[in-house]
């Protein structure tokens, strides 16, 4: 029997990912099978949930680490209620609350949801949402909402932490082991026995803490639900049927043209066209009782003189800007002008340069 609910449960999980209706179909079917033959196996700890009663602490170590997993049925059962999205909301979100509730009243008679960093308070919390008791003062409230967030990231941290140390343990047993029958009897290691518990404990905390987060907000939703099932007297319909036809009504009719809007167009041929279509358009938008405005000519006349655009201003610089003062435009300029003394130091220096090319120097008598 423990084989068949494993292998079933797992099937489930993998179903649960996918996000096809079928599957989802088939993964409730199978849930419900697996909590129907939980309940036959594990009967204490779900009889004490129901009587509302703690579990001892001896008790839950008598549930085997392998069916401590099994706990997080009713989790995933109000998970995948809440995720059937072609299901009418009147029907799945009442299925989902119950499984979630559930959930978190074993979690809770097992005392799972005391191991906080501040003892109790979860519990608290968790009595207020499952009793609908919540504390009308917003900064209570406020408290209780924090330290539970606090306590999911706490939650978080230590299924990292007891993850890590698990995995050093076993590549620790790995390497001290020397033939195959030792690497399959490291699974008897009391010191991993102890992490695999602890790190199936932790995420039974964390999926407590959100299903409690999603207690919330399916409380609130069952609030509109049963909002939209009232009666309206005058018309004999429910709430909710009246806003869909209201809905319906309002997609059906065509949707009215906005006052003001003018259909916009460039292909101006004068000046008067745009003239024409500035005061069409102001005619629309502007309220008749406005102080006077500047008109069009007015505002043409206003205008600065327009300039040429220029890329490069240095390029527009005035005729008597005064000439470079460097020696070698100098020297240039005197050449332009057909200075004959010019030309000759011009000519003396090119002759020096071609019979002393650049690099020969001192070679051989640098002493």
């Amino acid at each position: 029997m423990s084989f068949n609910i494993s292998a079933s449960f797992n099937e489930a999980l993998n179903l649960v990912k996918s996000e096809s209706e079928a599957d989802k179909e088939k993964a409730l079917k199978l849930l419900q099978q697996c909590d129907r033959t939980a309940v036959t196996f594990l009967p204490e700890i779900y009889a004490t949930a129901t009587a509302d009663h703690r579990v001892e602490e001896d008790d839950l170590r008598e549930i085997a680490t392998g069916d401590m997993k099994f706990l997080l049925i009713r989790s995933l059962l109000g998970e995948l209620y809440d995720s059937l999205y072609e299901q009418p909301r009147e029907w799945t979100v009442p299925r989902a609350k119950r499984a979630l509730e559930s959930f978190v009243q074993v979690c809770r008679c097992l005392g799972l949801l005391d191991m906080g960093h501040k003892k109790g308070l979860i519990s608290r919390y968790t009595l207020a949402l499952l009793n609908d008791d919540m504390p009308s003062d917003m900064y209570e409230k406020r408290t209780l909402i924090v330290e539970h967030h606090k306590l999911a990231t706490q939650a978080e941290r230590a299924i990292a932490e007891v993850d890590m140390r698990r995995r050093d343990r076993i590549s620790m047993l790995r390497r001290k082991a020397d033939t195959e029958l030792d690497r399959d009897a490291l699974l008897d290691d009391d010191d991993l026995s102890e992490y695999e518990r602890e790190f199936t404990m932790h995420k039974i905390i964390l999926k407590a803490a959100e299903a409690i987060e999603m207690l919330r907000y399916l409380n609130d939703e069952m609030e509109l639900i049963k909002y939209g099932q009232q009666v309206d007297p005058e018309t004999g319909l429910t709430r909710a049927e009246l806003a869909r036809q209201e809905y319906e009504k309002h997609e059906a009719e065509p949707e009215a043209p906005k006052q003001g809007n003018l259909p916009v167009f460039t292909n101006f041929n004068s000046i008067e066209d745009v003239k024409k279509f500035a005061l069409k358009q102001a005619a629309n938008e502007i309220p008749l009782d406005v102080a006077a405005m500047m008109g069009l000519d007015e505002h043409a006349d206003d205008l600065p003189e327009a300039k040429p655009i220029v890329a490069n201003p240095r390029s527009l610089a005035p005729e008597d800007k005064e000439h470079p003062t460097t020696k070698q435009e100098e020297e240039d300029l005197a050449i332009d002008r057909d200075d004959p003394a010019a030309r000759r130091k011009a000519q003396e220096w090119d002759s020096f340069k071609d019979d002393n090319p650049v690099g020969w120097g001192n070679r051989g008598n640098k002493g």
